[in-house]
């Protein structure tokens, strides 16, 4: 499915032009709402409804909650083959995201995976998640991603302690860049098609940081979460491997990663404007192939 940015008070035009080119004119196919009225309103489900769509509301308390509630879509709409969830942190949005580029169809295969969300660093299962990994005993695999830092080992070990017919596994590198190439190369094999995204947290929502001199107003900055946002089923309906940068700087981490993969790609693309994915790291890249 796309994934389209609206403001959380009004359907904008032109989220009901993508709708309808999308859709087609309204005849009550679905239109999900992730979030709560305060995410988005009950204005906007009225319009929804009011175009000639059947908009469907999957919200819960807070992000975990949500994440809990699209899980449990997608296990509905595919009884009895989703047998694996990622799981994520919930404060910083790096891990999430990029997770979504390969959790999704990637493999055309009808399947897709649920990603879940943990309190940063605690050892315990947030009691969303775990209401939802008890209600599905048919989800025998669980893929942590992330460093120790961000899903600890402690609750890896409780994991594996309250659902020990579940395996375990994690994926992870030495910060978000190297987590983003260590995924793809676990999942994602010899790519063809690269997609280059914002992966810098500063000033992003949820961020619980501030934004650094690094030269981006912070409007610019939170944008870059959105762009990886969108960039994560991007990728996964092209079979593409997402991979992160920096604003003005290609990471060490993603370099080696485009540049062991160079004899098979035809196609990089890069998601945002240049103020988040500046002309020196589009230059950077380039130079990767001469």
């Amino acid at each position: 499915g796309t994934i389209l940015l609206n403001d959380p008070d009004v359907l904008l035009p032109e989220v009901l032009t993508e709708l309808e080119r999308a859709l087609g004119p309204g005849a009550g196919q679905t239109v999900y709402i992730a979030g709560q009225t305060a995410a988005q309103s009950a204005e906007v489900e009225q319009q929804i409804s009011d175009a000639g769509y059947t908009p469907r509301r999957l919200g819960d308390s807070n992000r975990l909650g949500t994440a809990v509630k699209i899980a449990d879509e997608i296990v509905d709409l595919n009884p009895g083959t989703t047998t694996k969830v990622f799981v994520a942190e919930h404060a910083l949005f790096a891990d999430a995201l990029v997770a979504g580029a390969v959790a999704g169809d990637i493999l055309n295969d009808g399947k897709a995976d649920p990603i879940l969300l943990n309190q940063r660093g605690a050892s315990t299962i947030d009691p969303f998640t775990n209401t939802f990994l008890t209600a599905h005993p048919e989800i025998t695999a669980v893929e942590l991603i992330g460093g120790e830092v961000a899903l600890s080992a402690g609750l890896a070990t409780t994991l594996t302690t309250n659902f020990p017919a579940t395996t375990l596994d994690r994926t992870a590198g030495a910060d978000r860049f190297a987590t983003a190439v260590a995924l793809m190369q676990k999942h994602v094999i010899d790519p063809d098609f690269i997609v280059v995204a914002n992966g810098q947290k500063e000033g992003l929502p949820g961020s619980g940081q501030a934004l650094e001199p690094t030269g981006l107003a912070a409007s610019s900055a939170a944008s870059g979460f959105f762009d990886a946002l969108l960039a994560g089923p991007y990728s996964a309906g092209k079979q593409a491997a997402l991979v992160l940068t920096k604003a003005q700087e290609l990471p060490i981490p993603t370099q080696d990663y485009i540049s062991s993969n160079i004899p098979g790609i035809s196609h990089v693309l890069i998601i945002g404007s240049l103020e988040l994915v500046s002309a020196a790291v589009e230059a950077q890249i380039e130079a990767l192939f001469d």
